[in-house]
């Protein structure tokens, strides 16, 4: 019989000179009680990480489980932004949003060698139970792999979906895409590199705070990101403290 520990961990990631890896780091963990989702764990540890690093980071990625009221409020109300994947197609929110992408022309863009149609919708108030509005970032990704087996092209295609806190004056549409996949490559990183000390380990949940960078896992551990805030001072909105985007863990992103 194997015993498995389940917690959710707040990585940080740093902003990176021209040429180098950003910093990962791995700044605390919590453990996940019996009982208790993943995402009452998430805000017990930020409860106790934000006063302990107050200036570390400025926005939080998480996957689809943190589209949640309660987490955008916590984060809103201690000064700091939220970028979470938007899966739940029952959500008033989601239904609003692809009636407007039915009617509303994408803009091109590009994520690496992705080609993309991007749509952008800021200030939506449809999900009332969050204390701010909220903007809608959809990016429609068209790509090839290379099959191993007949070393032929495969077209690929990939729709994205996040709901952010941050407005367009903070940051662009490609700027937020960019964040957004952050998160995957941090935990795939994350998931290579997670020390187990020989115990294992199922659903720990990465938050990710971004310095300015994204943390994510493999299936069995989620994440979340925080980015810091080194690189927002130009972006933070009048009267608010902090600097308005470093990178996070379970980015804070969690999955």
């Amino acid at each position: 019989m194997q015993f498995y520990h389940r917690q959710v961990t707040l990585m940080l990631l740093t902003g990176a000179l021209p040429g180098r890896e950003a910093v990962r780091l791995l700044l605390d963990h919590e453990p996940q009680r019996s009982g208790e989702g993943e995402v009452e764990t998430a805000l017990r540890l930020l409860a106790r990480v934000i006063p302990a690093y107050p200036r570390a980071f400025d926005l939080v990625l998480a996957d689809a489980l943190y589209a949640e009221a309660p987490f955008f409020n916590f984060l809103l109300a201690h000064g700091k932004h939220a970028l979470v994947v938007l899966k739940d197609e029952r959500r008033n929110l989601y239904q609003d949003a692809t009636g407007l992408f039915e009617h509303v022309a994408p803009q091109p863009g590009s994520y690496r060698s992705r080609q993309c149609h991007w749509w952008d919708f800021p200030d939506l108030l449809t999900w009332p139970q969050v204390r701010a509005s909220v903007r809608m970032v959809r990016s429609l990704e068209t790509y090839t792999v290379r099959r191993q087996l007949d070393k032929q092209d495969d077209p690929q295609q990939s729709d994205w979906i996040w709901v952010t806190t941050l407005s367009l004056a903070q940051f662009p549409v490609d700027r937020i895409v960019h964040l957004g996949h952050q998160r995957w490559i941090s935990r795939i990183m994350a998931s290579t590199s997670w020390p187990t000390n020989g115990t294992p380990i199922t659903s720990s949940s990465m938050i990710q705070a971004r310095s300015n960078a994204f943390c994510s896992w493999p299936s069995w551990l989620t994440t979340f990101s925080c980015l810091p805030d080194a690189q927002c001072e130009a972006s933070r909105a009048p009267g608010q403290g902090g600097n308005l985007l470093g990178q996070a863990h379970r980015c804070g992103t969690l999955q």
